[in-house]
């Protein structure tokens, strides 16, 4: 790995020395939070091989897993344009990472955003009824950071793979819909929806069909595409969603 920029709070690493070649492809991969190891959380580049296709990877580390509420995402974009000037960009994540990879949207011109159960918002305010990721989320003091529908742009095409059950299940009701929003819910599966793929050997084709713009995706387990054709049935009562804040214009 090869480190572009670091900070406190933001770490971007290329899997290849160098800037990529213009005209190239770049993938931005941004991990969750990891896994503890003996006690001691750890984050571990995702998705490297999905960019094997593409010029090269950067991953995009939330050092202090605040789901980019600590970032600088002006630094954030500058590393990434100087290390991708002239590429096509997509990005790529998984939970926080999937958050992220929808929000960098918003920030840098991201051709297909593909996000594997992203939280709609970890925002006490927002989704008050979410504790799964207090350990981390308690110590955030501020969230200058929307909720995900914030981050969508009519410039990118975004592909969203949620899991149906509990928390996931409504944090997945609260997502836009739109014409450039793919969005498929898995009615049985749970948080780990991408290792489930993974192991049914469905993953990688679900990743590269996404990043070639194939929205005709199948599945081998029984899920329901909520976006662009949303189906007139909901994965939840309409009572048991999150609370869904009046959200302001995306950045320009």
């Amino acid at each position: 790995m090869h480190i572009i920029y670091e900070d406190d709070t933001l770490r971007l690493e290329t899997l290849k020395p160098g800037p990529a070649p213009a005209g190239g492809t770049v993938l931005l991969s941004f991990p969750g939070i990891g896994q503890a190891v003996e006690l001691i959380d750890v984050q571990q580049p995702e998705f490297a091989g999905s960019g094997r296709n593409c010029s090269n990877v950067i991953f995009c580390y939330d050092k202090t897993r605040s789901w980019g509420n600590r970032l600088d995402w002006d630094a954030l974009t500058r590393a990434v344009l100087e290390a991708a000037a002239g590429c096509t960009l997509f990005s790529i994540g998984n939970s926080m990472g999937g958050y992220l990879a929808i929000v960098a949207s918003a920030f840098l011109p991201i051709a297909r955003s593909v996000a594997f159960v992203p939280q709609f918002s970890v925002d006490p305010e927002a989704a008050p009824g979410d504790r799964r990721w207090r350990v981390y989320s308690k110590s955030i003091k501020s969230f200058p950071m929307k909720p995900a529908g914030h981050y969508f742009v009519p410039e990118t095409e975004y592909f969203i793979f949620s899991s149906g059950t509990g928390m996931d299940g409504q944090h997945a009701q609260l997502f836009p819909k739109g014409a450039n929003i793919h969005h498929w819910v898995f009615s049985g599966a749970v948080h780990s929806l991408a290792a489930d793929l993974k192991e049914r050997g469905e993953l990688d084709n679900c990743i590269q069909s996404s990043l070639a713009g194939d929205t005709m995706l199948s599945f081998s387990q029984a899920c329901e595409r909520l976006s662009p054709a949303a189906a007139p049935s909901h994965l939840v009562p309409l009572a048991a969603r999150l609370p869904c804040p009046a959200l302001p214009a995306a950045p320009a």
